[in-house]
């Protein structure tokens, strides 16, 4: 996942960068509008926190990748990375089990060595749907499908993202009707 997003930031040509979950809707029409109004220079990282992990708090005011943006210019400036590989050899990380660390803690250690603090705009949670104002998360469904595909959680989340996937399309078909609507009353051409 880090060489993922690491590759992801090397590719980009634009200001602003989106990360999010496959398994992630938005809940509101104007998400990337929102987000990008709240990204900059001096806010360059918002996005929601890490979800909990058991048996340590490292994982507090830790950016995710759940629904996050941020400005490019200032990440490549002070050389915010993913990598494993570096947070690894910097001798300071210890494995700890049960999800930690996990990709997030790289980002962030880059982040606080150059000063940068995110600013949160939600709390994630594991192991069940989320769903706030802004997204809708079917949780933990990619890595039950790697390693706990026949258990009762991983039935769940299955249920959760048909759930999920109705739900916006339902949304997704009423903002198109509201677009259409908008451009008739304007008396702009239909789409």
């Amino acid at each position: 996942m880090t060489t993922a997003l690491d590759t992801a930031h090397a590719l980009c040509r634009t200001e602003y960068l989106f990360h999010t979950h496959s398994d992630v809707f938005p809940r509101r029409r104007d998400l990337m509008e929102w987000l990008l109004g709240l990204t900059n220079a001096d806010q360059p990282v918002v996005g929601y926190e890490m979800s909990p992990r058991p048996d340590t708090n490292g994982w507090r005011n830790v950016v995710s990748h759940t629904c996050t943006m941020l400005h490019m210019p200032t990440i490549r400036r002070i050389g915010a990375t993913w990598s494993f590989e570096r947070y690894w050899e910097s001798g300071d990380a210890k494995p700890q089990g049960c999800g930690y660390p996990d990709t997030e803690q790289p980002f962030d250690r880059c982040l606080r060595k150059a000063g940068v603090y995110p600013y949160l705009i939600g709390h994630d949670a594991n192991r069940v749907r989320f769903v706030d104002k802004n997204i809708d998360h079917v949780r933990s469904l990619s890595g039950l499908r790697q390693h706990n595909h026949d258990s009762e959680l991983h039935r769940q989340c299955e249920t959760n993202l048909a759930r999920a996937l109705k739900e916006a399309k339902a949304r997704a078909e009423t903002w198109r009707k509201e677009t259409t609507q908008g451009r008739h009353a304007m008396g702009g051409p239909e789409k």
